[in-house]
Order: structure tokens, then C-alpha cells, then sequence
């Protein structure tokens, strides 16, 4: 038991990285969540308007309502620190399960061509998604720099602390683009393999 770091979990600092209402990871999964759910709509946006459609119809959301949970799902997956190969196996069971609920809102049979097909292009979208940006972390790390900032009076300290929040934004902004391209890269594929199959779902 004492061969290991008891406090590993909260970076060596129980006391300021207490967080017993979760507060950290529900904020962090709410911001992945609604960077999803803008992806997929900005995609709509861009359907649209490559469908040369006009006026307020460029605006008109054309996913489905499991297109869009799939999409929060994924962009809250996203902010967590999941990991590669867990983006990767969860963006493909999504990218599956999506296309089975399309099939069955719709009414439709569903064809084991555009199921494979929609399951590899979510685990696709999950490999460009990357690791996660473990936004907890981020964030933990971010409050106790600025702590720290408030009382540091050494010039090493105030760069050395600075550096930490400015790495943590550039983190979370990389893991942010990764999840806008992530989406419109399956929005885009799942299109063309509509196309392709002749699919609607």
C-alpha cells in the first residue's frame, strides 16, 4: 500500500482538487455535448445549402432526432478522457445503433450493407475524434494554476503556471476541432453512402 501515490487521482492535491458534486466533468461533458450537437446542425446547414436551397430553408435542420443524440452522445464522449480505442468501439456502436434507429423511426428494413457501413464510418469518426480531451483534468488543472497565480510572487512559478493554462485552452480547443471534424466527416461519409445504397436512413 505504501510502495503507491495514494493521491495520483487529483494530481497530488486532495484538498484542491475536492470535487464531490462532479462539478468539473458534468460542465466539461455539457460543452462537448453542445459542440455535437452545433457540428451536426452546421452539417444540415451545409447539406442545405449544397442542396441549393434558399432563404430560411438553408437553416431547416434536416437530421433525425437519433442523428442528433448520436451526435451529443459523441461530442460528450469527446470530452471525456475515453481514450482512442474506447472512441473508436463507442463511435462505431453509435454509428450503428444511429442507423438501426433511423431504420426503425422511419419504419424501414434495415440492410446489413449500409449497417456495416454506417458502424465503420462511426469508428472512423472516433479515430479523428481522438482520445478525449479529458476536460476534468483540464479544467482541474486550469483552477489550481490560477490559485496558484494569485499568490505566486516568483517569476519562475508565474511562467511556469501561466504555461499550464495556456497549454489546457490550446488542449481543449484541439479536442474541440477534432470533434467538429470528426462529425462532419461521418455526416459526409454517411451521405455518400446513402448515395452509394440508395439508402435514406
Amino acid at each position: 500500500m505504501l510502495g503507491y501515490n495514494m493521491f495520483a487521482y487529483c494530481e497530488n492535491r486532495p484538498v484542491i482538487g475536492y470535487d464531490p458534486n462532479g462539478e468539473f466533468i458534468i460542465a466539461a461533458i455539457l460543452i462537448g455535448v453542445g459542440v455535437g450537437v452545433a457540428t451536426q446542425y452546421a452539417s444540415d446547414v451545409g447539406t442545405n445549402i449544397a442542396e441549393g436551397k434558399s432563404g430560411w430553408g438553408i437553416f431547416a435542420p434536416k437530421s433525425s432526432v437519433a442523428d442528433y443524440l448520436s451526435a451529443a452522445i459523441s461530442g460528450g464522449l469527446a470530452a471525456s478522457g475515453i481514450g482512442l480505442p474506447g472512441s473508436i468501439v463507442a463511435n462505431a456502436v453509435l454509428g450503428g445503433t444511429t442507423y438501426l434507429a433511423n431504420c426503425a423511426i422511419d419504419g424501414k428494413e434495415a440492410n446489413l450493407l449500409d449497417f456495416g457501413l454506417a458502424t465503420g464510418i462511426g469508428a472512423l469518426a472516433g479515430s479523428i475524434g481522438g482520445s478525449g480531451a479529458n476536460s476534468q483534468k483540464l479544467i482541474g488543472v486550469t483552477k489550481i494554476a490560477k490559485q496558484v497565480l494569485k499568490t505566486a510572487v516568483s517569476p519562475k512559478k508565474i511562467a511556469m503556471y501561466t504555461a499550464k493554462i495556456v497549454a489546457c485552452k490550446k488542449a481543449a480547443i484541439e479536442s474541440a476541432i477534432r470533434t467538429v471534424v470528426a462529425g462532419n466527416t461521418s455526416s459526409w461519409f454517411n451521405n455518400t453512402r446513402k448515395v452509394l445504397t440508395g439508402s435514406e436512413e
